[in-house]
C-alpha cells in the first residue's frame, strides 16, 4: 500500500500548493497583498502546472485502485529497477555535467567513482560530499606525497579486505577518507619534528598516547571529554605555527569521526578498526595507550580536574579496557603465543 500512500501524499501536497497560490491571488485582487508582476505571473504560473500535476496523480490513483495490487506492485518494481539501473549507469556522464561544481570537485568525484567497487552505489550528492571531504583533508599534501599515500591505500586496503562482510560491508566508505587522514598526519608529524629540531626543543619524543575510552564514552561522560580536551591541547601545543595548529584541528575532527563511527560498530569493526590503528601509527606515530598503570594514571589526572570544576560523577559505563582494546590484546597474547609455538 505504500504506492498508494505515495500518491495520495503528493495529492495532497499539491492541493496545499494550489490552495496557497489560490489565497495569494485572492489577497491580491482585495489589495490586502502586494505582488510585482513577475510575483503575479510566476504565482498564475504555478496554479497552471499543480492543476496539470493534480489531475495526473488523481488518475493515476484511481487507475491503482481499480489494478490488482500485486501486479501495480511488480510493475512498480520493475520500474524502479529500471530508473536505478540506468541512474548508476550514466553517473559518470551527469557527474561530468554537473554544472553546479567546480572543474576540481568533478574531477575528484570522478575519480572516487572510479575507484568505487562495482557492488558499492552511491548517489551523486555522496560522492561529492566524500570528494570535498578529500579535498578538506589534503591541506599540505600535494603531487611529490600521491606515491606514499598510494602505498598507503594499498596497505590499509591489504589489510582490511578479510575483514568486511555482509554485516559491515557499509566500512568500505571509509577506504577513502583514512588513508589521507593517515598521511596528513604523518605529514604533520615530520612537520613539527623538524620545527621543534630547529628550535632546538631537543625532548620531543612523539604524540601523546590516546585512549580509547575517551572515544567510547565521548557525549556520554564529562571525563572522556576533559581527558579528550587535555590530550589535544598537549599537541596542539607542540604545534609552533597557526598552518600545523589548523592542520590538526582538521585531522583531529576526521579522525575523531572515523574513529567514533567505528565504536558505535561494534565489534563487527575491531579488525577494521585495529587495520586504521596499525597504520595511523605506523605512519602518523599516533598510538593508543595500552599500559593499565598509564590508563589508571590518566584517569586520576581527569578526576583531579573534575573536582576542581565540580564534576565529580563517574559515568556507569566507565571502563578503562574497552572491548575493543581487550580484543586488540587478545590478538597480541596469540600472536606471541604463536611466535612462542614456533620456536618450541
Amino acid at each position: 500500500m505504500n504506492i498508494i500512500q505515495d500518491v495520495e501524499k503528493k495529492i495532497k501536497h499539491i492541493t496545499s500548493m494550489i490552495t496557497y497560490a489560490q489565497k495569494q491571488l485572492n489577497d491580491y485582487e482585495k489589495g490586502i497583498l502586494k505582488l510585482s508582476h513577475i510575483a503575479l505571473a510566476s504565482t498564475e504560473e504555478s496554479i497552471d502546472k499543480n492543476k496539470l500535476l493534480l489531475e495526473k496523480y488523481t488518475l493515476k490513483l484511481d487507475e491503482m485502485k481499480t489494478q490488482n495490487f500485486q501486479e501495480l506492485m511488480e510493475k512498480e518494481k520493475k520500474k524502479e529497477e529500471i530508473r536505478k539501473n540506468n541512474y548508476f549507469k550514466y553517473q559518470k556522464i551527469r557527474l561530468k555535467r554537473d554544472t553546479t561544481k567546480s572543474e576540481e570537485e568533478i574531477e575528484e568525484a570522478l575519480m572516487i567513482l572510479c575507484e568505487l567497487p562495482e557492488e558499492m552505489e552511491l548517489q551523486d550528492c555522496d560522492i561529492f560530499e566524500i570528494s570535498k571531504k578529500s579535498q578538506d583533508l589534503y591541506l599540505l599534501i600535494h603531487w611529490e606525497l600521491h606515491s606514499e599515500l598510494n602505498a598507503i591505500k594499498e596497505e590499509f586496503l591489504l589489510l582490511t579486505q578479510s575483514t568486511i562482510n555482509e554485516r559491515n560491508g557499509g566500512l568500505r566508505i571509509l577506504n577513502y577518507l583514512i588513508p589521507i587522514i593517515i598521511l596528513q598526519l604523518s605529514v604533520l608529524f615530520k612537520n613539527i619534528e623538524e620545527n621543534l629540531k630547529d628550535a632546538q626543543f631537543n625532548t620531543f619524543t612523539g604524540f601523546p598516547k590516546f585512549q580509547d575510552w575517551w572515544i567510547r564514552e565521548l557525549w556520554h561522560s564529562h571525563q572522556a571529554y576533559l581527558a579528550f580536551f587535555k590530550w589535544k591541547q598537549i599537541i596542539l601545543n607542540l604545534c609552533i605555527t597557526d598552518e600545523q595548529k589548523k592542520a590538526f584541528e582538521a585531522i583531529f575532527k576526521s579522525w575523531l569521526y572515523v574513529k567514533k563511527i567505528l565504536d558505535t560498530k561494534g565489534e563487527y569493526s575491531y579488525s577494521y578498526n585495529n587495520a586504521f590503528d596499525t597504520l595511523i601509527c605506523k605512519y602518523g606515530q599516533l598510538e593508543e595507550e595500552k599500559s593499565e598503570k598509564n590508563l589508571i594514571s590518566m584517569k586520576n589526572i581527569v578526576k583531579t580536574l573534575t573536582e576542581k570544576t565540580n564534576l565529580n560523577t563517574v559515568s556507569s559505563e566507565h571502563t578503562l579496557i574497552t572491548p575493543y582494546m581487550q580484543f586488540k590484546l587478545n590478538k597480541k597474547l596469540a600472536l606471541q603465543k604463536d611466535e612462542e609455538d614456533k620456536k618450541s
